[in-house]
């Protein structure tokens, strides 16, 4: 089962949903991906989101839709129906639950999810 890991910062889904799938702490994942250097942005697009996981030794698949019986955990880029903002969360398939990094809960129906990437085991 996947820890969940809240936003410390603006925009930094992406980063928290990387460390949670690779089982790493926030930090780590930073200094993985960006090393010393403070990134001029914390949000990243689908193909940086992939390049990173990557780049943290995760094996990856990216897939257009989110499975009827998903059978890897996955990271999920959302739209948000009522506010219109981009969002990342994970789908844990051992709890078979959604791990959205926001520090407030928000309810799982108010997103749309658009593209998924696997990570294999």
């Amino acid at each position: 089962m996947l820890n969940i890991i809240k936003m410390p910062e603006k925009k930094s889904c992406s980063i928290c949903c990387i460390a949670m799938l690779a089982g790493l702490n926030y930090d780590e994942v930073k200094t993985r991906i960006w090393g010393n250097v403070r990134p001029k942005r914390l949000s990243m697009n689908l193909v940086e989101m992939e390049n990173a996981l990557i780049k943290v030794g995760l094996n990856v698949k990216k897939v257009d839709k989110f499975p009827l019986d998903p059978h890897y955990n996955m990271l999920c880029q959302c739209r948000s129906k009522s506010h219109r903002w981009w969002h990342y969360i994970v789908y844990d398939c051992e709890s078979k639950k959604f791990l959205d990094p926001l520090p407030k809960n928000w309810d799982i129906e108010d997103y749309k999810i658009t593209k998924c990437i696997e990570i294999l085991t």
